[in-house]
């Protein structure tokens, strides 16, 4: 290596070596500083970000001798028990085509054969439905729990080819021993209803219901709550009002499903609700404080 080469190389050696140690970070180690990774400085090290905490488990009002009596009320649902007073049944009758399995319902299936049976699989014709509860004509299956307020729906299999505009198959909310009865009309309209099943007043809207098709599924059902009812299809409104002609007197009542109409034919393959429970009638059939 010539002089000239080696004092290149010396000069752009120290030049390196003074570029390091001049750095913000070098300087504060050969002072004694903390550097960035000991959490001081510019640029300074994060700790490892902590994941946001679950939200608490949504607590039921009720205690648990409550909880476990209130599903003994209800043999044949699947019982959940959701934030503050909510309580959700589910009947799968798909699943178990028994008559125990709607013991939770007036009146009994093995009373009234002729508009209400259990089906003996592969009801339908393109298609088939495996399991559920067979009605036809007139009839009404009334639920026993008592809610104060409740979103109820079934899933519904038509069986009939034809349907007609006056045909009446809804899911309802009644009181006064069945007297009062207000609903959801194939889930397209509100309706109430009189307690031989026919209607009371117009229904809202009071356009034809959307015809089914034979062998054709729909989830349909009602929600009422602080005075306003409303008609469901899938969980979605469809319709809803706050009349006093539909809820004037209004008090806790029971749900279920009520079919009028020559071509009404069809299978309950489920049936869920979800809602706040009457705290009195809890008490009554319990002898338990809802509390």
């Amino acid at each position: 290596m010539t002089p000239r080469t080696l004092t290149t190389y010396l000069i752009v050696t120290a030049l390196i070596i003074l570029g390091v140690l001049t750095t913000p970070q070098t300087t504060k180690a050969l002072a004694g500083e903390p550097t960035a990774q000991e959490g001081d400085g510019e640029g300074e090290a994060k700790p490892p970000k902590q994941e946001d905490s679950e939200p608490d488990t949504k607590k039921s009002s009720y205690d648990e001798a409550t909880r476990e009596a209130i599903k003994n009320l209800f043999p044949g649902a699947e019982v959940e028990f959701g934030e503050g007073d909510v309580v959700s049944l589910t009947y799968k009758f798909e699943a178990n085509a028994e008559d125990s399995n709607g013991d939770d319902f007036v009146p009994s299936v093995s009373r009234d054969p002729k508009h209400m049976r259990w089906s003996r699989g592969y009801e339908g014709y393109r298609t088939s439905f495996d399991y559920g509860l067979v009605v036809n004509k007139f009839g009404r299956w009334i639920h026993k729990g008592v809610w104060k307020e409740v979103e109820a729906s079934i899933e519904w299999g038509h069986l009939s080819e034809y349907m007609k505009p006056a045909d009446i198959c809804a899911v309802v909310y009644t009181w006064k021993n069945g007297k009062k009865m207000i609903g959801s009309n194939w889930g397209h309209a509100c309706v109430k209803l009189s307690k031989s099943i026919k209607l009371s007043a117009k229904p809202i809207p009071a356009t034809v219901p959307t015809p089914m098709r034979v062998d054709s599924k729909r989830n349909f059902g009602l929600k009422y709550s602080k005075g306003i009812l409303s008609s469901l299809i899938k969980g979605r409104v469809t319709s809803k009002t706050s009349k006093p002609t539909f809820i004037r007197g209004i008090e806790p009542g029971r749900v279920g499903i009520v079919w009028n109409g020559q071509w009404v034919k069809g299978i309950i393959q489920d049936f869920t609700m979800k809602g706040v429970l009457d705290p009195a009638w809890v008490e009554k059939e319990t002898g338990m404080s809802s509390k």
